[in-house]
């Protein structure tokens, strides 16, 4: 199996370039007669992760890939220049990610903020249309009530009237039957007047038939 072959250290970039105007690092310089040196070498290791702490971005899983130009390796691996000024910094103000997990929170804060101003808003809203209905029902309550009170005073009218009624009828009721009483004997008398007239002229009828047969009896002879 044929291994990758490993590429001339200056031809890879250095591991601070990247760095150079966010940290206001010196910019990358090898001179001819100076040494290219791989950020995989031990020294440089142990450096980069002390550095790690400080420039969260560093590659640090990635060193075969980098080299150090001699600059920085002046600057950063055999110095504490860069190292003293980067712990001032991180004392003074957070580093990176503490300011992001900083920016998270309070987005976290200003949204449950927004979240319960908006809560807060529909509650009153809804408050707002419980109380609208609240004073639509009282409203119509009062007026169902006078409707209540009107029909019964209209029932005690209605069962007043009723009795006035049963009142005169069994007035007249009593009159009619003294009425009654009063004209039965004239009634009698009319009926009695009318039966005698009809046998009356019920006789007379018979007769004139039995005068008429006379008659045709003594012809016939």
């Amino acid at each position: 199996m044929n291994k990758t072959p490993i590429p001339p250290v200056n031809t890879l970039p250095c591991l601070f370039a990247m760095f150079i105007q966010e940290y206001k690092l010196s910019p990358c310089e090898t001179k001819s007669d100076q040494t290219w040196r791989r950020a995989s070498g031990s020294k440089v290791v142990g450096r980069v992760n002390i550095f790690a702490k400080y420039i969260t971005d560093l590659l640090i899983n990635s060193l075969n890939e980098y080299s150090v130009c001699e600059k920085h390796y002046n600057q950063i691996i055999m110095t504490n220049n860069i190292l003293e000024k980067l712990k001032a910094e991180y004392t003074s103000t957070p580093s990176s990610s503490e300011e992001n997990q900083q920016k998270k929170l309070k987005l976290t804060i200003d949204n449950d903020a927004q979240g319960q101003a908006k809560d807060y808003t529909n509650l009153l809203l809804e408050l707002e249309e419980v109380k609208k209905k609240l004073i639509d029902f009282e409203y119509q309550k009062a007026q169902y009530s006078e409707i209540i009170i009107e029909n019964k005073q209209r029932i005690i009218e209605l069962e007043l009237l009723n009795e006035s009624l049963l009142s005169e009828n069994n007035k007249l009721k009593e009159k009619l039957g003294s009425l009654n009483e009063a004209n039965r004997p004239q009634f009698k008398g009319i009926k009695s007047k009318s039966k005698d007239e009809l046998l009356s002229i019920l006789q007379q009828v018979k007769d004139l038939y039995n005068g008429n047969d006379n008659n045709e009896a003594e012809d016939m002879i």
